[in-house]
């Protein structure tokens, strides 16, 4: 599961059928007012992905890019942020047990500057990263919760991660074991799994899209 998907519950009754989940969407990363997700589209997709996604809607017109769905509770889901200004993200998170909201900030997508940005620090070619998702991939982008990852256990659809570690002083190393500061993959569209030790995440994603590990928990989760 990812910490930021963990819901906010304010109704202390169960429901068996229905739980109501709300709360603000964002174009990008820097969360503001500025960059609420007041067009596009947000949809819930409920493991095993057998069925249509369920679409989120926009229910105060007082409050764009503050969204709402109404869904089967405690499932594990994927969520799919698109807009026209950013590149479709992917993330993953278990719907809540009751009625409540997500924590302000945890859904984004992300324009393409700013993934080459990201990746030009890391690894210097920020393009040849996003040029994955460009010619049809799908980027995987993560960084862990605990310390419990090993780069040398993470692997995306079987295949190595590439990690990094940022020191405190700013400065960027390629990692093959140890606790990584980022991870990052390109894999195929369709199903896409996350694991390191006995962690592991499901998504399915389209081509072109950004899957955002971000918050991934390890043995302890």
């Amino acid at each position: 599961m990812w910490l930021l998907l963990a819901a906010c519950i304010y109704s202390s009754e169960d429901s068996d059928t229905a739980v109501t989940w709300s709360g603000w969407v964002y174009a990008s990363p820097d969360a503001s007012e500025e960059t609420v997700l007041a067009e596009g589209h947000v949809s819930f997709w409920l493991e095993p992905f057998e069925e249509e996604p369920v679409a989120a809607s926009q229910p105060y017109e007082d409050y764009p890019g503050y969204w709402q769905v109404e869904i089967v509770p405690s499932t594990p889901l994927n969520v799919r942020v698109s807009t026209e200004l950013s590149r479709p993200a992917v993330w993953a998170g278990d719907a809540p047990a009751d009625d409540g909201s997500w924590f302000s900030g945890a859904l984004f997508a992300a324009d393409d500057a700013w993934l080459e940005d990201l990746f030009d620090a890391l690894d210097g070619d920020g393009d040849r990263w996003v040029d994955g998702a460009r010619d049809g991939g799908v980027l995987v982008l993560g960084t862990p919760a605990t310390a419990d990852i090993d780069c040398a256990t993470l692997t995306v659809n079987d295949e190595p991660a590439t990690c990094w570690v940022v020191a405190e002083d700013g400065t960027v190393a390629r990692a093959a074991e140890g606790l990584p500061t980022y991870f990052a993959a390109v894999a195929q569209p369709g199903d896409i799994y996350v694991h390191a030790g006995t962690a592991e995440e499901h998504y399915v994603a389209d081509a072109g899209d950004v899957v955002f590990a971000l918050y991934f928990f390890g043995d302890s989760s």
